[in-house]
């Protein structure tokens, strides 16, 4: 039972399948002509709701009238076997002209199957009649005249019998009747031609029967001498490739006009005259040439030509000796002629096609709020055209190293697609291509770029003097010119109720900071350590209050240590400005009285925990103290800080660059989203180019983009009135013992790396463990393992111990650092049994505000900190000498712990000893240090460095452990 069930539910399926599938049918395409009708079969396979899937052509077989084949109906063979019948040629054919024994009646019935469409694919049908009359159409190039049916725009007659006509705009067609009876529409669809000086025969043979059947007459054209004034003309052209001689030339014509009218006449023609017919005027006019004129303008153009250095090819055409002498005359001499009335006529393919555009110009509009569209375009002969494309093209034709090599006022030629090459100054160009980096990234650049509105600074670098703006632009382009012209000590306003004196370059980074706030935009604070940036946040904050602008409050996020320097230095300068501090396990009950506080602190790990509330807060501006803690992109801070709503941001930092260019990308990815485009754009045009390749226009380019959201003052260029520092390096020999160790330890990793190479050299977390363990043996073999090399000994400690205990005696206070947590424990133990006093501040310090404010009230003349516990965010000027125990591969990390002491407020003279193994991995890292510290400032002072990498590369690790010292 079940078995015959599915068995009739197969067949069932089966049979609805079937009456589902595609049929086939014949189409048809018509394409009517002046004097036939063109006809195309095909085999169209047509789905179940009623499209086309596809076709095929047909050809007509007469054995497919006899045994039809199912796409061909009854109407399909009665229509064919006419068609073979009236043009035995079909057969075997598939398309042709229809011929002129088939009748109207034939194509209507061919459109009553509904399968027709004309050559755009529109479906074509029958529709009525339509009535007309005829008159005679004067050819305007040999003057002959036909009778034609004279129909209603847009309607064209058919060559058929009886006349038909064809509505292109409907895809109707129908019959034309007339009041002329059927000998008369007999005759005129086999009306002949008639030459001029045929048309008085015909009018007495012919004239009397056309007066008889209601038909009009044709008119004589009589002849109408004339012999006015020639104009100039030349015609440019390119001769085919492999033809002998000069292939670039110009022909030298001259042009007879009346009243519209126009005879052409190239130099050397023998031809004294040329005849033109005027339909609508009913003459034919006989321009008779003036061999004296045409003599005044062949001298003109030769004088005007002379500067080009021409060379005559024959009596007509003019060549040039140089090649510059075609761009002398295209740019200058021809623009010239044509302004006195010479008509330039340029043929496609021409070589010398030089142009000079008549202007450039920029044009941008608004896409939304927070992107806008630009566009730079140049004039050519008063009509637009769109530059970027054109430059995106340049590299093709020009590489940039060739373009730099070049002097700046030399043209080079932009190509466009009609043959035409717009010269432009090589300064100009690599000016545009530093400024839109996209053209080199060797992709199809559109006539404009969308970009968003941090972007609009790039406005102000294309506002060279000669580039035009159009009133659109004025808003976008005043407030690019305020961000790329800064400010000045006058935009400065003293903040009430601010209790601190501030200097000039404090009080110019004030305003800086204002001026992004008002235009909601933001910045990168990029002071060094010590000048005082969290005075200047603090003082902005007091303009906002006094303006009424702080209607949100505002937030500072820093790390965890500098916490209590924020609060501390607050309630110091601007006790009015109401603070909240949201750290630590009470903070939730806070979170209810964040709108009445002005300034919100919290660190970047309780931000990260708190996002869900930070979310959904207001901000009047946020502040990333130290904000190269979100260098890296890829973690949950910068993801974070990322989604704060505010209406301005700013990143506080000493060292936007720490590593390479991605940390600048990724400060500015906060401040402004977009202003350096995506990171895997910005890598591919600006960090690979400047540093892998060196290239100095990148460089350039990106310190342009950058110039205006980054203010960094160094303490050298303003504060002036810091004591000096002195900076000394120590080189300790290692003897004994702890050489034969640092030495065996060297050599027995370089053979444990060679033995266990990877695809590329031994795995870089290796070397790095291999050199960490190098280092480690520097400072205090102990750090490699406290039991076995217990009695080895240090020669850089004992130094330490015996320069401490002196340096103390001298009443200096000493800042020690190290990265080694238990070097700082030995050490301290060192002077404990030397009965110094002294502070020490490490990642597992639990109260690190009461030992820091211990040092700061006179506890101790030393204090021993660990580079990352103490880096950054402490002012310690109570301190005058600065001790590295070991380097750190980081130069700009070690001098930010230098600036804990040498910064404003300090008033004594600062030595800094660095003290370093001789011979050793130490003296290698700290050279790498003065290696990149100078490509970094490069960057800085305008990216003008030799291009050096920015980061420490794996075969540079592998050296340091090679050669040791």
């Amino acid at each position: 039972m079940a078995s015959r069930f599915i068995e009739q539910l197969r067949r069932s399926q089966t049979h609805a399948a079937s009456s589902l599938r595609s049929t086939q049918q014949l189409r048809y395409q018509l394409d009517a002509g002046a004097e036939a009708l063109h006809l195309s079969l095909h085999v169209a396979t047509v789905a179940p709701n009623g499209s086309i899937e596809a076709t095929v052509p047909y050809r007509l077989q007469p054995a497919h009238l006899r045994h039809p084949p199912p796409f061909l109906s009854p109407d399909d063979r009665r229509l064919l076997n006419a068609l073979s019948v009236h043009a035995p040629g079909w057969v075997q054919s598939s398309a042709g002209p229809l011929p002129d024994s088939l009748d109207l009646d034939w194509l209507r019935q061919l459109l009553d199957t509904r399968r027709v469409q004309d050559g755009e694919g529109n479906p074509m049908c029958w529709g009525t009649p339509v009535a007309a009359g005829c008159g005679w159409r004067v050819d305007p190039d040999d003057g002959c005249q036909r009778l034609v049916w004279e129909l209603p725009e847009p309607l064209r007659p058919l060559p058929t019998r009886p006349p038909g006509y064809w509505d292109p705009t409907t895809g109707q067609c129908g019959e034309i009747r007339s009041e002329y009876p059927p000998a008369a529409v007999a005759w005129l669809a086999n009306a002949p031609a008639l030459p001029p000086d045929a048309v008085a025969a015909f009018l007495r043979d012919q004239g009397t029967r056309l007066a008889s059947w209601g038909l009009p007459q044709p008119r004589p054209l009589p002849r109408r001498r004339l012999r006015p004034a020639p104009g100039g003309m030349l015609r440019l052209f390119s001769l085919p490739e492999g033809t002998p001689g000069t292939r670039d030339r110009m022909r030298l014509g001259f042009r007879y006009t009346d009243e519209g009218q126009e005879a052409v006449f190239e130099a050397g023609d023998a031809q004294s005259d040329c005849t033109v017919v005027a339909p609508d005027a009913g003459e034919r006019l006989v321009f008779q040439r003036d061999p004296v004129r045409e003599d005044g303008l062949r001298l003109q153009l030769h004088a005007a030509l002379s500067s080009c250095a021409p060379r005559v090819q024959d009596v007509r055409d003019i060549a040039f000796a140089e090649p510059r002498g075609w761009v002398e005359a295209m740019t200058r001499v021809l623009p010239a002629l044509r302004a006195e009335g010479w008509r330039i006529e340029i043929e496609p393919g021409f070589r010398q096609y030089w142009v000079r555009p008549d202007s450039v110009a920029v044009d941008t509009r608004w896409l939304d709020r927070d992107w806008f569209e630009l566009a730079l375009r140049i004039e050519l002969d008063g009509k637009p055209v769109a530059l970027l494309p054109l430059l995106a093209r340049l590299h093709d034709r020009y590489p940039v190293s060739e373009l730099r090599n070049m002097p700046a006022d030399r043209e080079i030629a932009l190509s466009m697609d009609d043959g035409r090459q717009v010269l432009m100054p090589v300064g100009r160009v690599l000016h545009w291509i530093q400024i839109f980096g996209e053209l080199l990234d060797g992709e199809t650049i559109q006539g404009h770029l969308r970009l968003p509105a941090s972007q609009a600074t790039r406005l102000a670098e294309l506002d060279d003097g000669a580039t035009v703006f159009g009133a659109d632009n004025t808003g976008l382009l005043e407030q690019a010119r305020t961000l790329r012209r800064g400010v000045t000590t006058e935009d400065f306003r003293t903040p009430p109720g601010l209790h601190a004196q501030l200097r000039g370059y404090q009080r110019l980074g004030i305003a800086w900071l204002q001026q992004r706030q008002r235009l909601e935009l933001g910045g990168i604070l990029a002071d060094d350590m010590g000048l005082g940036k969290t005075l200047q946040v603090l003082a902005h904050l007091m303009l906002e209050r006094a303006e009424g602008r702080l209607h949100r409050p505002a937030l500072v996020v820093a790390p965890t240590s500098v916490l209590g320097n924020w609060i501390a230095e607050a309630r110091r300068f601007c006790p009015e400005l109401r603070v909240l501090l949201l750290h630590g396990a009470a903070r939730q009950p806070l979170w209810a009285a964040v709108d009445r506080h002005e300034l919100l602190v919290t660190s970047y790990a309780v931000l990260a925990n708190d996002l869900d509330q930070w979310r959904g807060q207001e901000l009047s501006a946020v502040f990333l103290d130290e904000a190269q803690a979100i260098r890296n992109p890829r973690t949950r801070i910068h993801r974070a800080v990322r989604e704060l709503r505010a209406s301005a941001r700013f990143c506080l930092t000493g060292t936007p660059l720490q590593n390479h260019l991605g940390d600048l990308w990724a400060l500015l990815d906060f401040v402004l989203p977009g202003c350096l485009d995506s990171e895997a754009a910005f890598r591919r045009r600006y960090r690979r180019p400047i540093e892998d390749d060196g290239d100095t226009l990148r460089a350039q380019a990106l310190f342009d983009r950058i110039a205006p959201f980054l203010l960094r003052r160094t303490k050298a260029e303003v504060a002036t009135d810091l004591p000096a520092k002195t900076e000394v390096t120590l080189r300790l020999p290692l003897e004994g013992a702890q050489r034969e160790l640092y030495e065996l330890l060297r050599q027995r990793s370089l053979a444990e790396l060679r033995a266990t190479p990877g695809d590329h050299g031994p795995e870089p977390l290796n070397v790095l463990n291999a050199l960490l363990q190098l280092r480690q043996l520097c400072c205090d073999p102990r750090l490699l393992d406290a039991e076995r090399y217990r009695d080895t000994g240090s020669a850089k400690r004992e130094h330490l111990r015996a320069m401490v205990r002196e340096l103390v005696e001298e009443g200096r206070v000493l800042l020690v650092f190290s990265q080694f947590r238990r070097m700082l424990d030995w050490i301290s133990e060192d002077l404990t049994e030397s009965g110094i006093e002294h502070q020490m501040l490490t990642g597992r310090t639990q109260n690190r505000q009461a030992v820091i404010d211990a040092f700061r009230q006179g506890a101790g003349q030393v204090f021993l900190i660990s580079l990352k516990a103490g880096g950054t965010g402490l002012n310690l000027t109570r301190a005058d000498t600065v001790i590295h125990y070991d380097p750190w591969w980081n130069d700009a990390a070690e001098r930010q712990a230098t600036d804990r002491a040498y910064r404003i407020g300090q008033t004594q003279p600062v030595f800094v000893y660095r003290l370093l193994a001789e011979d050793t991995v130490e003296e290698r890292v700290h050279a790498l240090q003065i290696h990149k510290r100078r490509q970094l400032e490069g960057v800085y002072a305008a990216a003008e460095s030799e291009g050096e990498r920015l980061r420490l590369t794996h075969s540079e690790l592998l050296d340091l452990l090679e050669q040791g010292g």
